[in-house]
């Protein structure tokens, strides 16, 4: 119930509305009532149960407004957000997350190298060749000769292998130091090469330890460790065995011939290779008088070098080449050697520095013979490599082109491991010597502070033309690697997954014998029967003939009883007949007595009954 105080105005218009008054009449004061009572509604008290109030009392529009809970001094309100997210209670719940992350083990930081533009490649790897240089030229001016190198002499059958040092610098990719000529030509040439900078690593050949047993079968190529421009000889394969073959493009050769015939080089029109062998012949006549220099004898022993290839068959006589190397290894690998060898001391002679102290005819000795060394390289040494360069490609088959000078075709050249080395290896001998010409280059460039003339600008640009062909002979000599290598891998694979699948069949079988031996074993465990079980054995039975619960009986009869009845005796011992039992208690009896006699006692009466 619901209980209102009325003011007097309100209580004037509440009595006036039962007066008798016309239906218009009524209609407006129901009308006019229902406004009184809304007014009235603010002076509503509630007694109780205020929660429960009729919703039609109240307006509809009004929303229910909650009575806001005081806060507690002194207490801090969690948020509606919090609530919300579900905040765990447990204060270890945090502490159990960081300790279990604490355990795990971290992930190594993956760094992505993000590749420059060409532009900026060729201008670092340049920045990199000259700082390099500069630490080389560095050393060896605190040198006191050759015999402080890093790697130890290599022997050789020359007459001057005593003075034969090994140069331990790398090659630095000098290949790499064109101009921006040079770079517009390698683009339009359409040859990714950004990531060949570094693929001149001079590193000794070896086999390795572990594997000189299992590669004694296979092609010698598989046992190198790895593949370097100064790598050992490549003897050619068994006759019953086929060699692996690669197919090589071997672009970017013909520009280096043409370039040979520019001024910077040869500076001779048309075929300059017959103006060199005529240089090389007058040479070797000279030579013969004289005490030739370590430049003559290059040039006599690359122009060998060339010969032996152009005596070569040609692919695909793959079967005659291999028959040629086996019949000529001695010599070619001699020639290989002295090449090395002599290359290594030319570069040496080149990159020597002009003493700074001295006599001035000293000086000028060393700077002419400086002088006449680089123009050997550029004149002479570095066209007869190139010639036999374009000799040691033609054994892949190409085909000989008529112009002037001779080139060859690019495409579809097939070599085997032992015919591509030659191309190989003195593609690494052009690359020593082209250093010596580009750091020659590079100090007049500083001293002059000039322009580059057109000689400059052609020794520049030959880096490109070498930068497109060599990449694709370590290409190809690691293919035939790889290619030689299958097979000992194949078969390594195959021994391992028997083994592994022998191994897994035994277990297998142990396994299932353990689970057949169980599984007999229940089986015959379901079918024993209570017969089949084997009885304790009865030592008592064995020795007396009677059991013990039978004597048992019988003496707890004949103790109470003076004569028992024998008939009623037997009954209580089933299986037993009348005689047994008689004669059984006669042996009781008198074996009682005689226990008591042993003991000195005397017996009761019912063993004499």
């Amino acid at each position: 119930m619901v209980s209102t105080r009325r003011s007097a105005a309100a209580q004037a218009d509440y009595d006036s509305i039962y007066d008798f008054e016309s239906p218009d009449k009524t209609k407006n004061l129901q009308t006019k009532r229902r406004g009184v009572a809304r007014k009235a509604a603010s002076h509503i008290t509630t007694m109780r149960g205020l929660e429960k109030r009729n919703r039609e009392e109240t307006e509809p529009d009004t929303p229910v407004v909650k009575r806001r809970t005081p806060k507690r001094p002194g207490r801090r309100q969690t948020s509606k957000a919090m609530i919300e997210d579900d905040v765990p209670q447990d204060p270890n719940f945090f502490k159990n997350i960081n300790d279990s992350a604490a355990g795990k083990t971290k992930a190594k930081r993956v760094t992505i190298v993000v590749p420059e533009d060409d532009a900026a490649a060729e201008e670092q790897l340049l920045q990199e060749s000259q700082q390099r240089e500069g630490q080389v030229l560095a050393e060896e001016k605190e040198q006191s000769g050759p015999s402080s190198y890093r790697d130890s002499a290599e022997s050789s059958d020359d007459d001057d292998e005593s003075h034969e040092e090994v140069d331990a610098e790398k090659d630095v990719g000098a290949v790499g130091e064109g101009d921006d000529q040079g770079e517009e030509a390698e683009d339009s040439d359409g040859e990714d090469s950004s990531s060949d900078d570094d693929v001149r690593e001079v590193t000794s050949s070896a086999v390795a330890p572990d594997s000189a047993s299992r590669t004694n079968n296979l092609e010698h190529i598989a046992g190198i460790a790895v593949i370097s421009t100064n790598i050992g000889y490549i003897e050619p394969e068994p006759p019953d065995r086929s060699a692996p073959t690669y197919y090589l493009n071997c672009g970017g050769l013909n520009e280096m011939i043409n370039a040979m015939g520019k001024q910077g080089w040869m500076g001779t029109k048309g075929e300059w290779a017959d103006q060199l062998l005529q240089i090389e012949k007058e040479s070797r006549t000279e030579s013969e008088a004289i005490k030739a220099d370590n430049c003559t004898k290059l040039l006599h022993e690359t122009i060998a070098l060339w010969r032996t290839c152009k005596d070569m068959p040609k692919a695909p006589s793959l079967n005659s080449q291999a028959q040629y190397l086996r019949e000529h290894s001695q010599s070619i690998q001699k020639n290989l050697k002295v090449v090395r060898s002599l290359t290594k001391q030319v570069k040496s002679e080149a990159s020597k520095s002009i003493p700074a102290k001295g006599s001035s005819r000293q000086i000028r000795n060393a700077r002419c013979k400086k002088k006449d060394v680089l123009t050997w390289i550029q004149g002479k040494l570095m066209p007869a490599l190139v010639l036999a360069l374009k000799e040691a490609l033609l054994l892949g088959g190409y085909s000989r082109l008529k112009s002037k000078p001779e080139t060859i075709s690019i495409k579809n050249g097939q070599f085997m491991a032992c015919t591509l080395q030659f191309a190989f290896r003195i593609v690494g001998f052009i690359d020593q010597l082209y250093d010596v010409v580009l750091t020659h280059l590079k100090s007049q460039e500083k001293n002059e502070n000039s322009v580059r003339s057109m000689r400059d600008r052609t020794r520049m640009a030959f880096a490109i033309h070498v930068r497109v062909l060599e990449p694709r002979i370590l290409l190809g000599m690691n293919e035939l690697k790889r290619l030689a290598e299958a097979p000992i891998l194949n078969a390594e694979l195959a021994e391992q997954s028997r083994q592994l699948r022998e191994a897994q069949e035994e277990r297998d079988q142990i396994i299932k014998e353990k689970n057949d031996e169980q599984m007999r074993l229940f089986v015959a465990s379901t079918q024993r029967t209570l017969e089949d079980t084997p009885k304790p054995r009865d030592e008592y039975y064995d020795r007396h003939g009677w059991r013990l619960w039978e004597d048992e009986v019988l003496l707890g009869v004949i103790r109470k009883t003076r004569s028992p009845n024998l008939v009623l005796l037997s009954r209580q011992v089933p299986g037993r007949s009348l005689q047994e039992v008689t004669n059984r208690v006669a042996e009781l009896r008198e074996s009682m007595r005689v226990k008591y006699e042993a003991a000195d006692i005397l017996p009761p009466k019912w063993c004499h009954w």
